[in-house]
């Protein structure tokens, strides 16, 4: 029952990011047809092709807001509590600072080298392609989207309200899964869904480690502030050795902090399996 309600609760929140995906295209569509004056087609479609930043952020707002109102009606009431906004202390702010710039460098660099050694030109194409409309127009539309609304709504969806209603009928190790399934599934493209994927595991780890939903959005944010940036520091022509030592050095970098945050003890609040454990008082994170 509880994961045919978290399955439903799923599909219910995709359905209505179709909807608001189809309304705010249509008043966005309607306002450049009054400003703008783009009466046909293919005028409209570049119209929101330029402005697809701006598009994105209303939809995500429109969704969560949905997700807030729904929220009401479950007996959880409040979402906020539901995830667990608690804050941060500065050690964990630094090593979430670390752990988000080694992803980065690893996945970025990766990016670069895989190409060399297999032909996914094409799925490369596609990637690029959704990344320039996204960028294409103004740039602090763009930035507040990538370094403020994408964290916020994604880590609220995926490992705030997706993670925290399966881990109530599935293992922890299933409902990771799943939320990171869900997390690729929404970048539209094989390749950035395949390394959202690895980068939701991470996410989610540390959003159950650290027990705040603060903890994910911040490293998300990093994330997305390094992927600005990166190509300034980073040679994309750089030598294939070179980049599988920026991979290796990243890699065993990424993997000590999260040794570290992993070993660590942080204090138990009320958060992500408050209901679980108050059903089942067996339930393990550990499971």
């Amino acid at each position: 029952m509880k994961l045919l309600k978290a399955v439903g609760f799923l599909l219910l929140i995709g359905l209505f990011y179709m909807i608001a995906t189809a309304v705010v295209a249509f008043v966005m569509g309607i306002v450049g047809a009054i400003s703008g004056g783009y009466t046909d087609v293919d005028s409209l479609d570049a119209f929101l092709s330029n402005n697809l930043a701006l598009m994105v952020i209303g939809i995500n707002l429109v969704t969560l807001l949905f997700i807030f109102i729904l929220f009401s009606f479950r007996k959880e009431k409040s979402l906020v509590k539901y995830l667990n906004f608690s804050k941060l202390d500065i050690s964990q702010i630094l090593y979430l600072l670390v752990i988000g710039i080694a992803l980065n460098v690893f996945i970025n660099v990766a990016l670069m080298l895989i190409p060399r050694f297999f032909n996914i030109t094409r799925y490369l194409e596609e990637h690029d392609g959704v990344i320039e409309n996204l960028t294409s127009g103004n740039v602090w539309i763009t930035l507040f989207l990538v370094i403020v609304i994408a964290p916020i709504f994604e880590e609220i969806l995926c490992r705030g309200v997706i993670l925290k209603d399966f881990m109530k009928s599935t293992p922890v190790w299933v409902a990771v899964i799943i939320q990171s399934l869900v997390f690729g599934f929404i970048h539209g493209n094989i390749v950035q869904g395949s390394y959202a994927f690895v980068i939701g595991l991470v996410l989610a780890v540390i959003y159950l480690k650290m027990k705040s939903i603060w903890a994910p959005i911040f490293l998300h944010f990093v994330f997305n502030f390094v992927s600005l940036f990166i190509g300034y520091f980073i040679d994309e022509n750089m030598t294939s050795f070179l980049g599988i030592i920026y991979v290796m050095v990243s890699f065993v970098i990424l993997a000590w902090f999260m040794k570290v945050v992993l070993s660590k003890e942080y204090p138990t609040q009320e958060y992500i399996t408050q209901e679980v454990n108050e059903e089942d008082p067996t339930y393990s994170l550990d499971q």
